[in-house]
């Protein structure tokens, strides 16, 4: 070094700075979940994943005598869907007609009461415990 350039630092470029920083935020978005945090994020269930066995493939009649009676029944030709509530979530049961024409449920769909994905076996437990139908 020079006597002149004694004592300066050397400086970057602010456009290098801001590169490098703009990186470094997209980067940590890549970084996988430390397993051993406490922060756990839950992903979204998928609608049918936990729904237990029992419900589906069960006629109309079945469905009542495990959830009672439904609060809603909408008719959307060829499927009858069923709504069930609790204080926690909202369980809608489709139920599809078999080649014989009686009905069957094919399908659950859970949801929080603020419309965010919800457990269906979690739901169906719920709603049984508000119906006092035993679990």
């Amino acid at each position: 070094m020079s006597e002149s350039n004694r004592g300066q630092r050397l400086r970057p470029a602010p456009h290098i700075i801001s590169t490098v920083v703009l990186l470094a935020g997209l980067l940590s978005g890549c970084q996988a979940p430390d397993s051993t945090s406490g922060d756990k994020v839950a992903a979204a269930p998928k609608a049918s994943t936990g729904a237990p066995p029992k419900v589906l493939g069960l006629k109309p009649h079945d469905v009542q005598e495990l959830l009672g009676m439904p609060k809603l029944v909408r008719r959307d030709d060829p499927a009858e869907v069923w709504q069930y509530r609790s204080s926690a979530c909202v369980l809608d049961v489709f139920l599809y007609p078999e080649e014989t024409g009686a009905q069957q449920v094919r399908y659950l769909e859970a949801r929080t009461v603020a419309a965010e994905p919800a457990r269906t076996d979690e739901c169906v437990n719920d709603i049984r415990r508000t119906n006092r139908l035993p679990t």
